[in-house]
């Protein structure tokens, strides 16, 4: 047997009787605390999402002489590209053993993960991991970006690391062109109105069939989704969820959380939905909401192409680019899809897909 097969052959799916090895390694290399080493977490990431491969976790493992030495996990998702359904995965928590690095680990892992689904998917990988997926044919497709609508104008420059004189003078115009944007959606903000919920609901299926019709390429949405992602995860405290009403129907939805950050209280929109003509009012909406908790700034990370003029408008700055966003699709299965993927501006893409916000949680709570 030759030692790439022999490798292959020690990557397995995991199991429950895996669970205590798999601790060992966890505990040592992501923390005692992370979240890694959370059961409820565990549970809710790899059992209850309503994706998931019914083989099994989508968690790999690869053993030697019956110790963990490396990990490589996935969320399942199902993207919508055009009128289908495909079945994708994000890539997540790739650890690797010292000891095991460079010798054909990170390899078989991808190749036992990337055979369990259609499509591989990665959002802020780093740059181990993606060299690794480089090398193994995937395409990057750029990075996300970060827009800021300042809102406290010293603030803001230190937030930024704008120049004292240019962090006064900036937001100044910003709110300014804000204002002049704003006051021109008076009309269409005032047939809307930004309902607070606790939880979604059933509302929310209607609007995944509506808006996704909107989308090239999205990662569903629908209520099942979205309840799993948001409201039963470890995670569901530190959300604030609205809905965007008109006439009393649902019409768009964004998800928030306000957290610290570099000393100062920020606001982060983790996901928003809605057809293009609300956009610029949900988010406009949503800023209003966030100023009055108070915050220095708001933060929207996405790929979103067709949403950055909305944003400039709207008085967002674009701070800088964000987290590498990376694809391979299964061949020649999915061939006929590759021309939609392979445009960048068909996707959609938040921090409310892979596990982008898992990891700014964790870091807030280390004061990151």
């Amino acid at each position: 047997m030759s030692y790439a097969a022999e490798i292959a052959r020690s990557v397995v799916r995991y199991e429950p009787g895996d669970r205590e090895a798999l601790c060992a390694f966890q505990r040592e290399y992501f923390g005692a605390d992370s979240r890694h080493c959370d059961d409820r977490f565990f549970e809710w990431l790899f059992e209850r999402n309503p994706h998931r491969d019914p083989e099994g976790a989508s968690l790999w493992l690869c053993k030697r002489d019956g110790v963990v030495v490396a990990q490589q996990a996935s969320i399942p998702t199902r993207l919508k590209i055009g009128d289908s359904e495909e079945r994708a995965a994000w890539l997540i928590d790739w650890m690797v053993h010292p000891e095991w690095r460079l010798k054909g680990v990170s390899p078989a892992l991808f190749a036992a993960n990337a055979g369990s689904t259609d499509i591989m998917l990665g959002l802020g990988l780093e740059d181990m991991a993606y060299r690794s997926v480089r090398r193994a044919g995937w395409h990057d497709a750029g990075r996300l970006s970060l827009f800021v609508r300042p809102l406290d104008a010293a603030a803001s420059a230190k937030l930024l690391n704008l120049p004292p004189v240019l962090g006064k003078l900036a937001p100044r115009f910003v709110v300014g062109g804000s204002a002049r944007f704003v006051a021109g959606l008076r009309g269409v903000i005032a047939r809307v109105s930004l309902e607070s919920v606790k939880a979604f609901d059933e509302r929310a299926e209607a609007l995944w069939h509506d808006v996704s019709r909107e989308h090239p390429v999205v990662a569903k949405r629908d209520f099942e989704t979205l309840r799993w992602r948001f409201d039963e995860g470890p995670h569901r405290v530190f959300y604030d969820r609205y809905y965007l009403t008109r006439k009393g129907a649902v019409v768009g939805y964004a998800v928030v959380r306000v957290t610290d950050w570099k000393g100062h209280r920020i606001g982060r929109v983790v996901d928003y939905f809605t057809r293009r003509r609300w956009v610029a009012p949900l988010l406009a909406l949503v800023i209003g909401e966030l100023d009055r908790k108070g915050v220095a700034a708001v933060f929207l990370e996405q790929w979103d192409p067709r949403a950055e003029y909305v944003l400039r408008t709207l008085g967002c700055v674009r701070a800088r680019p964000s987290h590498r966003f990376m694809f391979k699709a299964r061949e020649p299965a999915l061939a006929g899809v590759a021309p939609t993927l392979m445009q960048a501006a068909n996707w959609f893409v938040t921090p409310a897909d892979s596990d982008f916000d898992h990891i700014l949680i964790e870091a807030s709570k280390i004061g990151g």
